[in-house]
């Protein structure tokens, strides 16, 4: 199964810049989803980043050090600021009904928003 999930997440080091985030994801079990990250969809979009979502329940199995690393799915998914395209809004809703108890792992390749080019890695 695959998805496509669209938002305008913060950067976790400046939170007033917003920027689009189309993902692509794929879901080959349960948990976890791996992703790729566009500025938009359109044929000449820019990959910006790569990452990968898991359960609550695989997330309080990690150690503390590396619990950090990862962001609660919780506010994009109830405050609406995370879309799927092309669905049906009811459909939609139950699609993130799952994704308010996920955490997420970003590796962001390019501040497109900042950037000319992909300059490195940030997270």
């Amino acid at each position: 199964m695959s998805t496509y999930p669209n938002g305008f997440p913060t950067y976790a080091d400046d939170m007033g810049r917003r920027v689009e985030a189309t993902h692509f994801c794929i879901h080959l079990r349960h948990d976890p989803h791996r992703c790729v990250t566009f500025d938009r969809n359109a044929p000449d979009a820019r990959l910006t980043g790569v990452g990968h979502l898991i359960g609550e329940e695989r997330f309080r199995g990690l150690p503390d050090d590396g619990k950090r690393l990862w962001h609660s799915h919780r506010y994009e998914a109830e405050s609406g600021s995370l879309t799927a395209p092309g669905v049906p809004d009811t459909a939609g809703h139950a699609c993130f009904e799952d994704r308010v108890r996920t955490y997420g792992k970003a590796l962001h390749t390019w501040r497109y928003d900042r950037d000319g080019f992909p300059t490195g890695f940030r997270s």
